[in-house]
């Protein structure tokens, strides 16, 4: 356990991953390159105000701190951050402790940098070889979009997948966690042109990037997202060595879509919105479940006619007040011949986990084909047994 870590917390709580450790060791590495570095009072300033923060809070915190502990003039100040940097990140694991230890670095160019662009676009860039800067550019991109995406377009070809993927995250209007871009969500004709560059990439890490970027597109405009998918789908049938990624793209970038029931989105992936499939057996392995089970439910699914069918399920939860909220999984794409039975099964999980409360009471299980709910069944979902 991190010494600043309250007992009682989630210890796996990405916060934790930037704690006085994490402080501790750039501080160290902060001394080495610019002897003059008060570390004392560094981590004095850091150790005093981090153990009720949250994740980003923690970010700026340290970040705040070394500004106040380096020399007021920002190249000089930079230079000085940008020396503490280790070697670029072998692989594409986009979550690890090394992530969290540089996005302080890359929020004091955040956050000092923005009158200073090549400069700061330059150590951007080499931060996300280490990282990311996917929060970092988003103010600069606000104040001159034109300038940054210049830049951006420069390295479309750059040997490092973490920079190619950096242009995709930091360019996403709605990207989680980062300051939103209204000019992409009004017009989000300068974003796609750079992800019509980066669908064939190599690397599925940039390809995953690209399919929630586009994914992102479908919220704000989702005729321009079905369109789009509809033309790289035909680019792939009529050149699959040359498109190949486009299937996985559109099926991920659609997803919401599809859940929705989208008569647009589910005929470009080639199913009908209105399916003729019925579900002749639906069950539960229980009717009560406790916070931590498991629930298991399986279905019989029979075919009126040959036809594609996107399987998912939902869950219509408790939430506070008395409200309920509907959450949609992705289950299965199968084919069902006419009079054909297709029988399916999930296990779904009531683990406790950071992103859901739970809240005792009945809640539905619906399934969901191409878009429709075609059936469902009540349980009841109690509190976790205290006593084990």
């Amino acid at each position: 356990m991190n010494s600043n870590q309250d007992p009682g917390e989630n210890p796996k709580a990405f916060k934790h991953q930037v704690n006085l450790e994490s402080a501790r060791r750039l501080a160290t590495s902060l001394s080495q390159t610019w002897p003059a570095f008060d570390q004392v009072a560094f981590l004095k300033t850091v150790e005093a105000a981090l153990p009720p923060l949250e994740l980003k809070a923690r970010v700026g915190l340290i970040a705040d701190a070394l500004a106040q502990h380096l020399p007021a003039e920002y190249e000089r100040a930079l230079e000085i951050v940008l020396a503490t940097l280790g070697p670029p990140l072998e692989g594409t694991s986009h979550v690890s402790s090394e992530a969290f230890y540089y996005w302080v670095h890359a929020h004091f160019v955040q956050t000092r940098g923005l009158g200073h662009f090549d400069e700061s676009l330059n150590a951007m860039l080499e931060i996300t070889k280490r990282s990311t800067a996917e929060f970092a550019v988003r103010p600069f991109l606000r104040k001159d979009s034109a300038r940054v995406l210049k830049f951006l377009r420069r390295h479309l070809r750059d040997p490092n997948p973490h920079v190619r993927r950096w242009i995709s995250e930091g360019t996403r209007a709605r990207l989680p966690w980062g300051e939103r871009l209204p000019m992409f969500q009004s017009d989000p004709s300068e974003p796609l042109s750079l992800l019509e560059q980066l669908r064939n990439d190599a690397s599925p890490y940039v390809r995953t990037s690209v399919a929630n970027h586009l994914g992102d597109i479908a919220k704000d405009h989702p005729g321009l997202a079905v369109e789009t998918a509809k033309r790289w789908l035909a680019e792939h049938r009529a050149s699959p060595k040359k498109f190949p990624h486009a299937p996985w793209i559109a099926e991920r970038a659609l997803r919401h879509l599809v859940k929705a029931g989208d008569p647009g989105a589910l005929g470009t992936l080639g199913v009908a919105s209105s399916s003729r499939a019925s579900v002749s057996l639906i069950s539960l392995d229980k009717k009560r479940v406790r916070i931590g089970e498991r629930l298991t439910f399986s279905a019989v699914l029979k075919g009126a006619v040959s036809e594609s069918l996107i399987v998912d399920y939902a869950v219509v939860y408790q939430l506070a007040r008395g409200k309920t909220g509907r959450k949609v999984y992705k289950l299965k794409k199968l084919e069902i011949a006419a009079g054909a039975s297709v029988a399916i099964s999930k296990t779904h999980s009531f683990r406790p986990i950071t992103t859901r409360v739970y809240y005792p009471g009945e809640h539905q299980l619906l399934l969901i084909v191409n878009g429709k709910v075609k059936a469902e069944a009540a349980f009841q979902l109690l509190g976790p047994n205290l006593s084990v």
